[in-house]
């Protein structure tokens, strides 16, 4: 029979809160209690390790019996590192966030947007700077990612984006910051989704204006088209065997 205490906070003979020795090991490990004093108990806590420190508190704000909120030291340390919340009480969390060195930084969230019981957004902070340096997102609702951004230098620009509209793995577009200045550098585009770029743009040399292009036209996986100084003249490259049978 577990050992249990009750407390009446406000002297009305109602018990807010009941703490329990659920194991019967002399230790009292968890508590439920009534916040609101409206009859029904709306919080829990947890010790399950017996450390003296409770590693879960869950709480149910409007009294549905379903907890839309709860908080979790999943390492022990005497810390809550993640926290998820239930925001339409549907019985499915739609945000976690998860903050595993106990530094005040979230190292890990995914949340579902739009409500549909499914994560459409996951974002990782690597190195808990604050900012995330990973961020995949599913923009059409498909239930796949399909765009993908990182930020791999940490300096709070995205120095990385790929989006594949279609889930099938092949990038449909790429753009790339190599140098970390907040502008693209490089755009490459695939519209088919076949893994082979159609399109490329680049800024060689760094002044935030393209100034190399190049076209697949054919889709063989050879640039047809290139130039690489846009205010010339003449093309600097101009393939014009687009079946690539090597007749010319």
């Amino acid at each position: 029979m577990a050992d249990e205490k009750n407390a009446d906070l406000d002297g009305d003979s109602y018990k807010e809160s009941v703490v329990l020795d659920s194991d019967d090991d002399g230790n009292y490990d968890s508590v439920v209690s009534d916040l609101d004093g409206d009859g029904q108990y709306d919080a829990v806590g947890m010790d399950s390790d017996d450390g003296g420190y409770a590693d879960f508190i869950g709480v149910d704000s409007d009294g549905d019996s379903s907890l839309d909120e709860y908080a979790a030291d999943t390492n022990d340390d005497g810390y809550f590192d993640t926290v998820g919340v239930d925001g339409d009480e549907d019985g499915y969390v739609d945000y976690v966030e998860y903050d595993s060195d106990g530094d005040g930084y979230s190292d890990f969230v995914a949340a579902d947007t739009n409500n549909d019981d499914n994560f459409d957004t996951v974002g990782v902070d690597s190195d808990g700077d604050g900012y995330s340096d990973f961020v995949a997102t599913d923009t059409n609702n498909d239930d796949n990612f399909d765009t993908v951004s990182v930020d791999s230098d940490g300096d709070g620009y995205v120095d990385y984006v790929e989006y594949d509209s279609d889930g099938d793995g092949y990038s449909d577009f790429v753009a790339a910051d190599s140098d970390g200045d907040g502008y693209a550098d490089t755009y490459a585009a695939d519209s088919d989704g076949d893994g082979y770029a159609d399109t490329y743009a680049a800024d060689s040399d760094g002044d935030e204006d393209i100034d190399t292009v190049g076209v697949d036209y054919d889709d063989g996986g050879d640039i047809d088209f290139y130039d690489d100084d846009l205010d010339d003249v003449a093309f600097d490259d101009f393939d014009d065997d687009f079946d690539d049978d090597f007749w010319g």
